[in-house]
């Protein structure tokens, strides 16, 4: 699984060449790896014992020392986004799902990130991250929503919820209602649609 997802960081220890972050997945194990180039050389990990459990995705600088940055979700344990210095690799902070969250699974929160443009007006680009939805199946799912939080400090701009409607169907024995789910689990930023 490695390689999984690639994220580019421009270059972070100013040797003149780009640098990646790189996830893998091995077992019930996965990890984030900072890469210097052009040798690949491994300069930080990050793991987790969770599957499938973390993702990734760089707003640029989101503190201002002119290095980027890296947002690292993780959706398996600790349920948070925690944005991490790539200059070096302190925690400047880090949100949790505790937020408004309405479903009872909510460690999908954090299963997707997207960086945005500066949607605040702070000069720091900021991000999207997803919860697409709390369980898939049976009467505690949750609605799926995504929210836009600020790049520079973490704090929450808005929020969208699942615009789909609700399923009653037999699941087992029981008909319930449930979400068809997975709302925001790809996101990426097109840019300015409307031209404000």
């Amino acid at each position: 699984g490695y390689g999984r997802s690639v994220v580019p960081l421009g270059d972070i220890n100013s040797d003149g060449f780009d640098d990646v972050a790189v996830s893998a997945v091995s077992g019930t194990a996965e990890r984030i790896g900072i890469h210097l180039g052009p040798s690949g050389v491994l300069a930080m990990e990050f793991t987790n014992s969770g599957f499938n459990s973390l993702s990734m995705a760089s707003c640029g600088d989101l503190n201002g020392d002119g290095i980027a940055d890296l947002l690292i979700g993780d959706s398996f344990l600790n349920d948070e986004v925690r944005a991490v210095s790539m200059a070096d690799f302190s925690t400047m902070y880090t949100i949790h799902a505790d937020g408004g969250c309405r479903c009872l699974g909510a460690s999908f929160y954090t299963w997707t990130m997207a960086a945005l443009s500066d949607i605040d007006g702070d000069g720091v680009r900021d991000f999207a991250v997803s919860a697409p939805a709390g369980n898939s199946s049976g009467n505690s799912s949750g609605r799926g929503f995504l929210e836009f939080r600020s790049g520079r400090t973490g704090a929450f701009l808005r929020r969208v919820d699942e615009p789909f409607p609700r399923q009653f169907e037999m699941l087992g024995i029981n008909y319930v209602n449930h979400d068809i789910g997975k709302f925001g689990l790809y996101m990426h930023s097109g840019g300015d649609f409307n031209g404000d």
